[in-house]
């Protein structure tokens, strides 16, 4: 004797709360859920080539300051805030193309990318990464970094 007991207003009873249970528990995750995933965790790793990426795209002091380098973020940092400012007084003063500046920012960005890949290779396995080394730690301080620059800068140009 087979007994089904109603189901009333979407809660489950019996062997069908069971069911609803199990289809839950075997759905898979789609493909591109899998891929973000994986994607997360080698940037969760800092592989070298995720290091490498990073340094292309945001530069060299944010490639140190993923890989938990402070002292070399900091110093990549200054310096590259020095020679910005070097450039746009030159460009300023001889009146060259702006097309020359991009060229030193991908040559700068570059230099990110292979000093990312080659100070990611040389991390331990098993290193644990400083506050700093955190996504969103990143971007509040390079945010809070370049705000006063901006500020100072506007101060001088108007």
């Amino acid at each position: 004797m087979n007994l089904r007991l109603p189901v009333m207003a979407g809660v489950f009873h019996g062997s069908e709360y069971n069911l609803q249970q199990r289809n839950l528990q075997c759905r898979k995750p789609s493909i591109f859920t899998g891929i973000f995933m994986r994607i997360l965790e080698a940037f969760r790793a800092r592989r070298p080539d995720c290091a490498a990426i990073v340094g292309l795209v945001f530069g060299p002091d944010v490639a140190m300051a993923y890989l938990g380098r402070g002292l070399m973020a900091i110093a990549y940092f200054v310096g590259g805030v020095s020679v910005s400012a070097a450039l746009i007084w030159v460009f300023a003063r001889l009146s060259i193309p702006a097309a020359y500046g991009a060229l030193v920012v991908l040559a700068w960005h570059s230099f990110g990318a292979v000093l990312g890949y080659r100070a990611g290779r040389s991390l331990p396995s098993g290193t644990t990464f400083p506050w700093y080394a955190r996504w969103y730690n990143i971007v509040l301080l390079f945010s809070a970094a370049i705000l006063p620059l901006a500020i100072i800068a506007r101060g001088f140009i108007f």
